[in-house]
């Protein structure tokens, strides 16, 4: 299993919600946000982000409103950090 950090995301133009997110990535790779959910549900691999040093572990999020979304865990509440990261290029 491999922990990647996470330091970009894609997302559709004017789609400021997870479910706009599109891929996400490293300074090196990309994967679409489809990939990443079988990964995590798989066990496969782990991803997370960091903002100010603290780690934000990333999670498949179900909800009633929409598809399962990617989103982020720290300090035991769910947070938008994911949404806050640069553009990927």
């Amino acid at each position: 299993m491999t922990d990647v950090q996470i330091t970009c995301i894609s997302k559709i133009p004017g789609d400021d919600s997870y479910f706009g997110i599109t891929h996400l990535g490293t300074a090196t790779r990309k994967w679409t946000r489809q990939q990443v959910i079988i990964w995590i549900n798989a066990k496969e691999h782990t991803f997370y982000t960091m903002k100010d040093g603290k780690r934000a572990n990333i999670y498949v999020y179900y909800d009633k409103q929409g598809p399962p979304h990617l989103q982020t865990y720290a300090d035991d509440k769910w947070n938008n950090d994911l949404l806050a990261l640069d553009e990927c290029k």
